[in-house]
Parts: C-alpha cells; structure tokens; sequence
C-alpha cells in the first residue's frame, strides 16, 4: 500500500486540514533527500488531526513553520503543551517595558 503514495496525495490528505498543514507536508518532503522519505512523517502528523482535531492541527503546523521545526515531534509537542495559540518568544504584544525608572538616568546626565 505505501508503493501507492504519491507526494500529490501526501499533500491532498493535508490539504483537508489546511493550507499551513499542506505547507508543512511540503517542507518536510524537501528537507529530504528523496520525498518518499518523509511520507510517513507526514501522515503521522495528519493523524494528529484525529485526536487534536484539524483547527488545532492547523495552527500547530503554522507554529512548527515560524520555528523552523518541521517535525513530528515538534507538531505534537506544540499540540500536547497547547502551545498553538501562544505568541512566540519576542512577539508578546501588549507588553510594554516603563519608560522611567528610578535606576534609568536621563540625558542631562551625559551632557
């Protein structure tokens, strides 16, 4: 049965979760050095959609891509820590640093 898969219909299982899903199949079959090598990285990652469900999956892909991780391990860890929704390290908005400071010394003094 694996002899039928195609890197076509990799990416068409993945397109029923998601364009990011399809984006991280993609990826990860040309981080290999032959596609086929990545087919069952891939279809462990879509299984994820059965516990998880496709809107988790989808926006857990999109999280791996922004880190660069493309990997099982790092889809199902973001999925298990709930982490899809978080904002990434640096991106944290709202959070604004106070502009004075008892320690923080003003121009006059570098006149």
């Amino acid at each position: 049965e694996y002899a039928s898969w195609t890197p076509e219909r990799i990416l068409s299982w993945a397109a029923n979760v998601g364009p990011e899903a399809v984006a991280l199949s993609t990826k990860i079959m040309e981080t290999r050095k032959h596609p086929e090598q990545g087919f069952r990285t891939c279809v462990g990652i879509m299984q994820l959609a059965k516990k998880y469900g496709a809107e988790r999956l989808e926006k857990a892909c999109k999280r791996a891509l922004q880190l660069r991780t493309a990997s099982y391990r790092s889809v199902k860890n973001i999925l298990v820590n709930g982490m899809e929704n978080q904002p990434l390290p640096g991106e944290e908005k709202g959070k604004i640093l106070p502009l004075f400071h008892e320690n923080i010394r003003g121009a006059e003094n570098y006149q």
